[in-house]
């Protein structure tokens, strides 16, 4: 079994983005919305949850991604006590950055893949953060997180934790990975922006106020 290992550099967690409103929204539509997929297993539950990016406005009204604010996917261990109940307050998270997240996709499920991110230069543990995802052969894919530090691990204050994922589940998850792609880089928002803004303009120019005769119209 072939296994990829992978160091990136620090990745500071934006906070969950308030979506703006659109003129496609309705003024009852919700202000935030909290995407969430969870996997339950034996000792500790493994969440999915998306970051959107951020977004800038031009003076000419224009939109783009702001450099600093691209989104992210959030991979959060959340160990379970006697009772199966969650302890939010021992949880850790790595967030995956789009390139990261096409790593995944391309590897798995044929090819382990391990991701190891330096703390940043504002964090006080010394501690590197490990995620590890790997098939195993009685068909579940375990998904790992540990702190390792000088090639030592299990020296976090919390962990290591794994969740054993069974095919079905772990098939919803590399789904919703690769289809968080286009979202957390702002590719498929802006693109939809963009096509809107050009029907609209097309419209208003030449649909003469809604009373367009169709035959005439019809560019073929």
């Amino acid at each position: 079994m072939l296994s990829f290992r992978y160091l990136t550099r620090p990745l500071t967690l934006p906070k969950f983005t308030t979506l703006a409103s659109t003129r496609s929204l309705s003024l009852n539509a919700p202000k935030r919305t909290y995407p969430q997929y969870t996997v339950y297993g034996d000792t500790c539950m493994l969440s999915l949850k998306v970051v959107l990016p951020t977004f800038r406005a031009t003076k000419q009204q224009g939109l783009y991604v702001d450099s600093k604010g691209m989104g992210r996917v959030v991979l959060e261990w959340i160990p379970r006590d006697s009772n199966g109940r969650g302890e939010p307050t021992k949880t850790v998270r790595f967030g995956l950055s789009p390139e990261e997240l096409g790593i995944l996709v391309d590897q798995l499920p044929h090819h382990s893949v391990e991701l190891m991110r330096r703390p940043s230069t504002d964090e006080t543990s010394s501690n590197n953060k490990l995620f590890r995802v790997a098939p195993n052969n009685n068909g579940m894919f375990s998904f790992a997180f540990d702190y390792e530090r000088d090639g030592v691990t299990g020296v976090g204050p919390e962990g290591p934790f794994a969740v054993q994922v069974p095919l079905g589940e772990f098939t919803v998850l590399h789904e919703l990975m690769k289809s968080s792609i286009p979202v957390v880089t702002g590719w498929s928002a802006l693109l939809e922006a963009g096509t809107r803004a050009a029907m609209d303009q097309a419209m208003r120019e030449h649909g003469n106020g809604g009373n367009m005769n169709y035959r005439d119209s019809v560019p073929f």
